[in-house]
């Protein structure tokens, strides 16, 4: 993993892109999403709020910070908002960055963790609550190790756990399906749908793979 300042054009995200915001930089804690909606090259991007829950109140002059996850890495970079429009719909304009940090991730992407998870089968109604360990992760999906069966390759299974991202915990309940089967180890594929879902499960990914460990879990 490499740190590389980089311009706004080096990252090649297009509209629709899912962004974090911290309105205030200097607490982590507090993170909301928003989606890419526009650009004026050089002058300002336009983001707009999740097409489902909450955004922060946001003043024009106010300092912000933007995260974007992608697949090849971690951009951040801070802004101003320069103009909050609520006609036809609410929009943000943010001041263009002109410097943004991104963290390479040139190794596999795919980190050691050993969070607890419950796990049931929706193909299997029998198959429900059982127990284990996510072991490793990835954008794509990871490695599980369970205290039960769990069904068979191709089956959809529900993975509950409680995922912690910079002091943020989160209840989350993710679709996937088993792709390999070893004992009781699993391969599985993320096939969630539900992007707020998504978000978080990749900042706790991403996360994991820019500290090399996972926050603690209380």
């Amino acid at each position: 993993m490499a740190d590389e300042k980089i311009d706004f054009q080096a990252l090649e995200i297009t509209f629709g892109q899912q962004l974090l915001m911290h309105p205030n930089p200097s607490d982590k804690t507090m993170v909301f999403s928003c989606t890419l909606i526009g650009c004026l090259a050089d002058e300002s991007l336009i983001v707009g709020p999740p097409s489902q829950g909450v955004f922060p109140a946001l003043e024009e002059g106010q300092k912000v910070v933007i995260r974007v996850f992608l697949d090849s890495g971690v951009a951040l970079f801070p802004t101003t908002v320069l103009y909050i429009s609520d006609i036809p719909a609410l929009m943000i304009y943010l001041d263009f960055p002109s410097v943004i940090q991104f963290k390479r991730l040139r190794a596999a992407k795919r980190v050691v963790v050993a969070q607890p998870v419950l796990v049931s089968n929706v193909d299997n109604k029998s198959i429900v609550g059982v127990a284990g360990k996510l072991l490793d992760v990835s954008t794509g999906g990871g490695r599980v190790k369970m205290f039960d069966d769990l069904g068979e390759v191709g089956d959809h299974i529900v993975i509950k756990g409680k995922f912690q991202v910079h002091g943020i915990s989160r209840l989350l309940t993710v679709d996937a399906c088993i792709r390999k089967k070893d004992g009781k180890e699993y391969g599985v594929q993320f096939v969630e749908q539900d992007e707020d879902k998504l978000i978080f499960l990749m900042g706790f990914i991403f996360n994991a793979m820019l500290t090399g460990t996972v926050d603690a879990i209380h």
